[in-house]
């Protein structure tokens, strides 16, 4: 089942391959590629049509679907909806494709009539990965920005929206919204962050992922092979209280946990398929394709964790305008979150944004919230654009 081969394993047994690998890294020096091309052009050219339907992640899965060149490599975007709603860009976690907010995407087109625009984030789905540069804040806006120039309709001049458009933010999403917000206010109508990096505290994390990812002790190829074989390995978690048994902050947590948390646990709501044109298709199998088939996955990963704005964000935060500013901010957390502990993060929101300047809701599941709860989710964001002055 594609769902045992994504919960962490570790157990980090040091082999004669390991020994080799280890040895492999002392012994070569050399830059790191440029460009790391996605399955767009290591695997489709291969297949037809029949083998493309049947894939993890299914080249058309999603309406709208472009590929916009850039600088940096190609990478997809899907855009669909009526030009005459609100405009909202959505942006996915640091695991998932552009599939996993799709349930959501297509409740905000059905139910409020917007216009969506997705991306697949540099090294995840059919996005190439620039490896030769970190893969913070300024990679990450600078591809929102081409996304959004390369849109056939207007997002941000003459003939677009008059209000800018509304950015939304999933678990690394989050980061990468709320800090494009912060950035570009004059754009953003306003922000919704789901689950959401940024306010992530340093203590929070292990030693062991202190070590991995920051001291430069750790060998590269090491760390790459350790994070590709715990991606790997184990069986699904089944989504069981976290934060009633581990309710105070301090609590360290393993990064490596995160692709399994963004997927659907055995107890969570059912929605029905995620795609009804293709049953087959799930957030589980498309994680696992792309750890499988795409090489620039794991680097893009473990960059993400080392320079993405995930932890410790509160002076970005604070240039949010808000209190009757474009853009007003609504946060929905996961009562289940392992990742994003809905406690920590509502005070330190509002410690940053003040009480009055954001709303925070806790829905009954767990970081996997956009695949679960989209439900809940449509019908809380059409409440708080209502109540926009």
């Amino acid at each position: 089942m594609v769902s045992n081969l994504l919960q962490p394993t570790y157990a980090l047994p040091l082999t004669a391959g390991l020994a080799v690998l280890l040895l492999g890294h002392l012994s070569t020096r050399g830059s790191p590629p440029q460009l790391i091309p996605s399955p767009l052009k290591t695997v489709l050219p291969s297949l037809t049509d029949s083998d493309k339907a049947g894939l993890p992640y299914p080249p058309d899965a999603l309406p709208g679907a472009r590929d916009v060149t850039s600088p940096y490599g190609t990478f997809r975007c899907y855009e669909w909806g009526s030009t005459n709603g609100r405009f909202v860009l959505l942006v996915h976690g640091i695991s998932t494709p552009s599939l996993a907010l799709y349930p959501l995407a297509q409740r905000l087109v059905n139910e409020h009539g917007c216009r969506v625009l997705l991306i697949d984030l540099w090294g995840r789905g059919y996005s190439d990965a620039p490896g030769d540069l970190p893969y913070d804040a300024r990679l990450y806006t600078s591809q929102i920005l081409l996304a959004l120039t390369s849109s056939p309709v207007s997002w941000t001049g003459a003939g677009g929206p008059a209000d800018g458009f509304d950015i939304m933010g999933y678990s690394l999403g989050g980061g990468i919204a709320s800090n494009f917000a912060a950035n570009f206010p004059h754009m953003i109508r306003s922000v919704t962050l789901l689950t959401p990096a940024g306010l992530i505290r340093p203590e929070r994390r292990g030693w062991a992922m202190r070590l991995m990812y920051s001291s430069p002790f750790f060998p590269e190829a090491l760390l790459k092979w350790f994070v590709k074989r715990s991606l790997g390995g184990g069986k699904a978690t089944t989504g069981t209280n976290y934060q009633a048994q581990n309710s105070k902050s301090g609590i360290s947590f393993n990064i490596l946990n995160a692709p399994s948390e963004e997927l659907p646990k055995e107890n969570a709501p059912d929605e029905g398929p995620l795609i009804e044109t293709y049953p087959h298709v799930s957030v589980a199998g498309a994680v696992n394709w792309q750890l499988m088939t795409h090489p620039g996955f794991i680097s893009s990963f473990i960059s993400s964790i080392r320079h993405a704005p995930n932890i410790a964000q509160q002076e970005m935060w604070r240039h949010i305008p808000t209190a009757g500013q474009k853009p007003k901010v609504l946060i929905l957390a996961g009562e289940t979150d392992p990742i994003i502990l809905a406690d920590d993060l509502r005070e330190d929101a509002i410690a940053v944004l003040g009480e009055e300047n954001v709303r925070f809701e806790v829905l009954s599941c767990g970081h996997e919230l956009p695949v679960t709860c989209s439900e809940q989710a449509s019908a809380i964001i059409g409440q708080f654009w209502s109540l926009e002055l």
